[in-house]
């Protein structure tokens, strides 16, 4: 049975939370998000500090014909949200 596209971003999102404690040796803290309604899968905090990041994460496991995460139409960034990209 093949891995729906709901389990693929859940995957995403502990795969980000995962590689924000890795590469940051342990600097950041990361927090699941239980109600996604502002669009944060995960919130990145600086251990010790008050300082944190909202993010929102979008995984799958084949891309979109432009190479990208194909994001639904709906797909809003926040006001003031930056976005990073990565490609494979």
């Amino acid at each position: 049975m093949r891995i729906s596209d709901v389990q693929a971003g859940r995957i995403g999102e502990y795969l980000l939370a995962v590689y924000a404690m890795l590469t940051s040796d342990g600097a950041l803290v990361p927090f699941q998000v239980d109600a996604d309604d502002d669009h944060r899968d995960l919130v990145v905090a600086v251990k010790g500090k008050s300082t944190f990041a909202s993010l929102q994460a979008k995984a799958c496991f084949e891309l979109g014909a432009s190479g990208f995460v194909p994001l639904p139409p709906a797909t809003k960034p926040l006001p003031g949200a930056r976005l990073v990209m990565a490609r494979r």
